[in-house]
C-alpha cells in the first residue's frame, strides 16, 4: 500500500488505526428498541471540499464495540479525510435474516441433490465412461464448489484478505460453472455438425479450457483492479467495474448456448424427416435427441438464476433477489431432474445392473438348491 506524507514520499505501512474519542448518543426517542439506534461508521474522502466531497467507507473497517465509553476506531489502509457518521444498523429487520435462512436451507437442498447425481454418475462404470457424464461429472463438481463458496458468504468476514479470497473462489468456481455449461453444449453441437469425426480427444483439451480458462480471467482481472477487486460483501466490486468481468462473459456464454441450441433443435428437426436411414443412423439420432433435451432442462437452470443476478447488480429490487435466492436454490434439483431422472440412459444403466443382480442371486440360489440335494442324495447312499 503507498501512502504519501505532504513532501510526496511514500509511507510503506500495513493499516492505519485512527481512535476517535467518546461519542455521546442521546437516548431513544418515543420508547424505540435500542437495536435500531444508528452505529457510527468510519467514512473518508480525498476532496478538500467539504461540502461537496463524497464519503466512501471502502478500505475501513470500524472498530465500535461500547463506543459510548471506549469511542471509535477506523482501521484504514489510507490517509485522508476521516469522519464518523451514524446511520441505521445493517439488521433492523427481519428481511435480510429470511434471505440469509433461504439461501443457507436452498443451497443445502442443491448440493444436496448435486451429491446424489456424482455419486450415480460414478457409481456405474457405464456412466462413468460415457462421454456425455465425463462432462456432466466436471459441471457438477463445479456447481458444488459455486455453493459452497455461497454458503460462506453468509459468514461475515470482516477482514479484507480474506474477503478478497472468498471473493476470487467465488468469481472462479462461477466462471468453471459457465465454461463446462459451454462445453457441453459445444460437444452436442459438433456431435451433430460432425457426426463422424473423433469426438473422444475434445475431452482431454476441455478439462484445460474448463478449469485453467477460469483461473487466468480471475488473476488477470484480480492484477489490474488490486486493491478495487472485492467489495466489503466479499463480491466482486461495482464501483470500481470489476463486476463487469463477470457479467460480460456470463451475458456472451449464455448468448453462444442459445444460438447453439437453437441450431442443434434445427439440425435435429431436420433430421427426423429424413426417411430411409441405417440402424447405425437412427441410434446415433435418438441419442443426440435425449442428450439435446437435457441440455434444455440444464441451460436455464444455470443460466436464468444469473440473469436475476445481473439485474440486482442495478436494481436494489426485495422480489428480483428472492426469485434469485429461489433459482439458485434449485440448481441442483433440476440439475438431478434433467440428467438422471428423465435420462433414458440413466434409466436403462440402473435396470441393467438391477437385472445383472437379480440374475447373479438366481443362479447362485440355483447353484446352493443343486449342491444341497446332491449333496443330500450322497448321504441316503451311505
Amino acid at each position: 500500500m503507498d501512502i504519501y506524507d505532504k513532501n510526496n514520499e511514500i509511507i510503506q505501512v500495513k493499516s492505519i488505526e485512527i481512535n476517535f474519542p467518546v461519542i455521546k448518543v442521546n437516548s431513544t426517542e418515543n420508547g424505540k428498541s435500542a437495536s435500531l439506534s444508528p452505529v457510527p461508521v468510519c467514512y473518508y474522502t480525498q476532496d478538500e471540499n467539504v461540502i461537496s466531497a463524497k464519503w466512501s467507507m471502502k478500505g475501513c473497517k470500524t472498530v465500535y464495540e461500547n463506543y459510548v465509553k471506549n469511542g471509535v476506531t477506523c482501521v484504514c489502509d489510507h490517509l485522508t479525510s476521516f469522519v464518523i457518521l451514524m446511520k441505521p444498523k445493517p439488521v433492523p429487520t427481519n428481511e435480510n435474516d429470511i434471505l440469509s435462512l433461504l439461501t443457507t436451507v436452498g443451497l443445502s437442498i442443491s448440493s444436496l441433490f448435486l451429491i446424489i447425481t456424482l455419486v450415480i454418475i460414478c457409481i456405474f462404470r457405464d456412466l462413468r465412461n460415457s462421454e456425455r457424464y465425463k462432462i456432466m461429472r466436471h459441471l457438477v463438481i463445479a456447481l458444488l464448489c459455486v455453493n459452497c463458496f455461497f454458503l460462506l458468504l453468509e459468514v461475515d468476514a470482516k477482514e479484507s484478505i480474506p474477503c478478497n479470497v472468498l471473493a476470487a473462489f467465488l468469481h472462479y468456481s462461477l466462471l468453471a460453472a459457465f465454461s463446462w455449461m459451454l462445453i457441453i453444449s459445444t460437444d452436442l453441437f459438433m456431435k451433430i455438425k460432425r457426426p463422424f469425426a473423433d469426438h473422444s480427444k475434445r475431452f482431454t483439451y476441455c478439462r484445460f479450457i474448463g478449469w485453467i480458462g477460469p483461473v487466468i480471467v480471475v488473476a488477470v482481472t484480480a492484477g489490474i483492479t488490486r486493491e478495487n477487486y472485492a467489495s466489503d460483501k466479499c463480491w466482486l466490486d461495482t464501483e470500481s467495474g470489476t463486476i463487469w468481468s463477470f457479467i460480460l462473459i456470463v451475458c456472451l456464454t449464455n448468448l453462444i448456448i442459445i444460438v447453439q441450441l437453437c441450431v442443434i433443435g434445427y439440425v435435429t428437426f431436420e433430421k427426423s424427416k429424413i426417411p430411409d436411414q441405417s440402424k447405425e443412423e437412427i441410434q446415433r439420432f435418438i441419442r443426440i435427441r435425449n442428450m439435446f433435451h437435457g441440455i434444455l432442462l440444464l441451460a436455464p437452470a444455470v443460466g436464468l438464476p444469473w440473469i436475476f443476478g445481473v439485474i440486482i447488480v442495478f436494481c436494489d429490487w426485495k422480489v428480483v433477489e428472492y426469485i434469485y435466492v429461489v433459482l439458485n436454490s434449485m440448481q441442483g434439483f433440476f440439475v438431478w431432474l434433467s440428467q438422471c431422472a428423465f435420462s433414458k440412459e440413466v434409466r436403462q444403466t440402473i435396470k441393467k445392473r438391477f437385472n445383472n443382480r437379480v440374475k447373479h442371486h438366481s443362479s447362485v440360489a440355483t447353484v446352493s438348491s443343486v449342491t444341497y440335494k446332491r449333496n443330500r442324495v450322497i448321504i441316503e447312499d451311505m
